[in-house]
């Protein structure tokens, strides 16, 4: 680079940065794992976790997830929805409130798989970006029923 070119750049220099530049420059470093569904995610992926996730469906009042198979009706969809809600609310230990969080994302992509409704008061495109993340996270053939689910949600 000659003398002329080193001038031009302290010229055209990207100048003076106010604070929301500065702000958002500095959140690009942080990573944001603040949402319960990434601490799901996280134990999803521990050496146990297909175990843990057979058992946190098994265990729960909505077993049929773990055939995928029939469909539930609206009823039962609101009362496991609430049951989860409760498991989650309650916990008294970080698996079982994963447990209960990990019901309700399969309860509300239930609600879109087979009644093509969204049974949550979150905003569709945040329902359809947690559900997503979630599924990267499965094994087969969750990972489909969930991100089926995300698809449709939008």
């Amino acid at each position: 680079m000659n003398a002329s070119d080193q001038d031009s750049m302290k010229k055209s220099g990207p100048g003076p940065l106010d604070g929301n530049s500065v702000t958002n420059f500095l959140q690009l470093g942080v990573e944001q794992k603040n949402r319960p569904v990434d601490r799901l995610i996280e134990r999803l992926q521990q050496a146990d976790g297909e175990t843990w996730l057979h058992s946190a469906l098994d265990n729960s009042p909505g077993s049929w997830f773990l055939s995928l198979e029939g469909s539930p009706s609206a009823a039962e969809l609101e009362e496991f929805k609430q049951q989860a809600k409760v498991t989650f609310a309650k916990a008294d230990d970080a698996d079982a409130r994963l447990a209960g969080l990990l019901r309700y994302l399969f309860v509300i992509a239930a609600g879109l798989n087979y009644l093509g409704a969204l049974l949550s008061s979150q905003p569709a495109p945040e329902i359809s970006a947690t559900l997503l993340d979630l599924a990267v996270a499965l094994p087969a053939p969750w990972n489909d029923f969930i991100a089926e689910a995300a698809m449709s949600s939008t």
